[in-house]
């Protein structure tokens, strides 16, 4: 296995948690503890519309974004022309 080799990393890394997941005693302790954690999720309490509030809101922030996004672009060519910089003063164009 060469060192900077990438692949040989990952497929290391890969046994190794193959091996945590399995529950051999060999495996690393924190991958052990990884396994365990995902094996048994904790309970949850979660409203029966948790998803549809979430999907709610992630719609609600795209289109305050989308909008923000466009004012902030008009801003630009409607607003920056309007006035130039001299030397001595702004003059209004």
């Amino acid at each position: 296995m060469k060192p900077h080799d990438p692949t040989a990393v990952d497929d290391a890394r890969w046994h190794a948690q193959e091996r945590a997941r399995r529950g051999e005693p060999e495996a690393d302790p924190l991958d052990l503890r990884v396994a365990r954690a995902l094996r048994q999720a904790p309970p949850m309490a979660l409203p029966p519309d948790f998803a549809a509030r979430v999907a709610t809101r992630a719609r609600a922030d795209a289109a305050a974004n989308r909008i923000k996004n466009l004012k902030c672009a008009g801003d630009k060519p409607v607003f920056k022309p309007l006035t130039r910089y001299s030397s001595s003063r702004f003059i209004e164009l």
